[in-house]
């Protein structure tokens, strides 16, 4: 489960120019987008 919401999260950021924009996309908040780009080791 955890590799999928990684994947889906690495997917949104290269698939937009910013980080409020692939939070927008996945439907969550900045703050969660935030913790789970920290979690998983993803950085913009």
């Amino acid at each position: 489960m955890a590799q999928v919401e990684r994947s889906l999260i690495a997917d949104a950021l290269e698939n937009t120019t910013t980080v409020a924009e692939a939070a927008r996309k996945l439907k969550i908040s900045k703050q969660d987008m935030a913790y789970k780009m920290k979690k998983y080791g993803l950085l913009k």
